[in-house]
């Protein structure tokens, strides 16, 4: 499976968008930075869902099959300070 979480990627607002090369770019700022997945194309049609929870959650469903599921949470944790 082709799907990687992504912090700081620079954006404003929420949206979606699927590049030529067939991947899904999801995206949603918060805290000054902005965090997403990038899906490969041919995962696409089994995406049931992408939310954002809170201003540093987001997660995305997939469909493995008729039974299952798989949800993938991504979390951002910045560091306080640098020692």
């Amino acid at each position: 499976m082709d799907i990687l979480g992504l912090c700081e990627v620079q954006r404003e607002g929420e949206d979606t968008k699927i590049f030529k090369s067939g991947y899904l770019f999801y995206y949603r700022d918060g805290d000054q930075h902005s965090q997403g997945f990038m899906v490969h194309g041919s995962l696409i049609d089994n995406i049931i869902t992408i939310r954002s929870v809170l201003r540093r959650v987001v997660y995305l469903m997939l469909k493995i099959s008729e039974i299952y599921s798989l949800k993938v949470i991504r979390v951002y944790a910045p560091k306080l300070a640098s020692s």
